[in-house]
């Protein structure tokens, strides 16, 4: 009981001891694994919670609960094939276990089985009708699978339950994004971050939206406002970079890179893209110089310089570089 009582109020590492107390004095009470198990979950033991969860059902094996909590440890530890089996032991107990079902169907999403997703998604629904999360992570099902229409009915479904649900308003706003609706995909990211205003996906979607539209002023504030969040983004640092090289303005993209390279020394993405626009901006041997360390990290990127310096492919001396590191590979 004094262990029950600091577990409620998430003192676990206190109530861990109680626990073990009892387990010294009554290792054949295996109702104490239940706890035991939570608490090293809570304390990210995750291998000792583990051990407990299965005591536990070594004893009971019927346990719906505990077979559901010991798939929700697998999903951290990203063993998501024994969390699915976990899950599927869960729903034969109780085949009206809801929340079996959606974590069925999340942990299906991380396997890329999208139909197999949908369909567990569906089940949920029949239970539970009135969950806007389901609609909308059955929704991002559809779009994964490329069915277009369906994916917005299933986001517009969820905002028809509730209308704060920002993941579906960005679900929305990324497929009018792909589909060239720019405009489109700016007003429903806003709606996104009007209820959830610092999340880094939908900031990305809304720099990269106003840099479609050619706002740059507004897509330059919004980076900057990434860059505060995600330092350690590469890609992030080079799409900010981009809109500044759309207009042609080098010397403000190099200084971009180079603050990304301060979080990011290593990335090759960002060394290609700061070695061309040195040559960019004429200052050749700094260019050849990181070109060389970017190469030695990888050569597999190599596109991103051509694509920025593309007098590249008629320099003899970057050719011969470029043709050193990839036959060494």
């Amino acid at each position: 009981n004094i262990g029950i009582s600091f577990e409620r109020i998430n003192q676990h590492k206190v109530a861990l001891k109680y626990f073990m107390k009892v387990h010294a004095m009554d290792p054949d009470n295996y109702y104490v694994y239940y706890d035991l198990a939570y608490c090293y979950e809570r304390l990210d033991n995750l291998e000792k919670s583990v051990d407990f969860y299965n005591k536990y059902l070594d004893e009971d094996p019927f346990s719906e609960h505990v077979w559901y909590n010991l798939g929700i440890v697998y999903n951290k530890m990203d063993e998501n094939e024994k969390a699915l089996e976990a899950y599927d032991f869960a729903i034969a107990i109780n085949e009206n276990y809801s929340s079996a079902h959606f974590n069925k169907a999340n942990t299906l999403t991380l396997l890329d089985r999208y139909q197999e997703a949908i369909d567990a998604y569906l089940t949920f629904l029949e239970i539970e009708p009135d969950s806007a999360a389901a609609y909308c992570y059955a929704g991002e099902c559809y779009e994964r699978l490329n069915n277009v229409e369906l994916a917005s009915e299933y986001y517009h479904r969820s905002l028809a339950l509730d209308s704060k649900f920002a993941d579906a308003w960005f679900g929305l706003s990324v497929m009018q994004s792909q589909a060239g609706s720019h405009q489109e995909s700016v007003d429903n990211v806003l709606k996104a971050l009007e209820i959830d205003k610092d999340n880094p996906e939908y900031l990305f979607v809304l720099a990269t939206g106003y840099a479609s539209l050619q706002l740059f002023d507004k897509a330059v504030e919004t980076f900057k406002q990434l860059a505060h969040l995600i330092a350690t983004d590469a890609a992030m640092w080079d799409c900010f970079a981009k809109v500044y090289i759309e207009q042609e303005d080098f010397d403000a993209a190099s200084n971009v890179i180079a603050d990304g390279l301060r979080s990011n020394p290593d990335s090759a993405l960002l060394l290609y893209r700061m070695a061309a626009l040195c040559f960019l901006i004429n200052d050749r041997q700094q260019g050849m110089e990181i070109l060389e360390k970017a190469l030695s990290i990888s050569v597999n990127e190599i596109d991103t310089f051509n694509s920025t310096f593309k007098q590249a492919a008629t320099d003899k001396k970057i050719q011969k570089l470029i043709k050193k590191y990839q036959q060494d590979t």
